[in-house]
C-alpha cells in the first residue's frame, strides 16, 4: 500500500505509514481520494480567479475607487491566483497535473511582474 503524504510502499496490511507516521487508505479507495483531491484543487484555482474578477467587478460597478490606482491593493488582489497555483501544484497528487500547474504558476508569475510590477 502506497503513502498518500510521502509516496512510500508499505505493508498491505498496514495502518500508519513505517516512514511518516501517516494514516494508510486502502488502495480501492486511493484512487478515489487523488481524483477528488485533483477536482478540488483545479475548483480553488478556478474560484479564486472568479472572486478576484467579482471584486473588481463590485468596485468598478459601484465606482467607489478606482482599484487599478491602488497600487497595493492592485498587488495584493492580483497575487491570489498566482499564489493558490502554487499552493494546488505542491498539493497535487498526480505528477502531470503538478508539472502543468508549475508551469502555469510560472506563467502567472511573469504576468503579474510584467503588469503589476512595472
Amino acid at each position: 500500500m502506497k503513502c498518500l503524504a510521502c509516496t512510500t510502499e508499505n505493508d498491505p496490511s498496514a495502518l500508519f505509514c513505517k516512514k511518516c507516521g501517516a494514516k494508510l487508505i486502502a488502495q480501492k479507495n486511493q484512487d478515489t481520494v487523488d481524483v477528488d483531491k485533483v477536482v478540488n484543487l483545479f475548483l480553488l484555482i478556478i474560484g479564486s480567479g472568479l472572486v478576484v474578477s467579482l471584486f473588481y467587478f463590485v468596485i468598478n460597478l459601484l465606482e467607489f475607487i478606482d482599484v487599478y490606482s491602488i497600487r497595493p491593493l492592485r498587488i495584493i488582489t492580483n497575487l491570489v491566483v498566482p499564489v493558490v497555483t502554487l499552493v494546488a501544484a505542491i498539493l497535487m497528487p498526480h505528477q502531470k497535473a503538478k508539472v502543468f500547474l508549475f508551469v502555469a504558476f510560472a506563467l502567472e508569475l511573469v504576468i503579474f511582474i510584467k503588469y503589476s510590477l512595472l
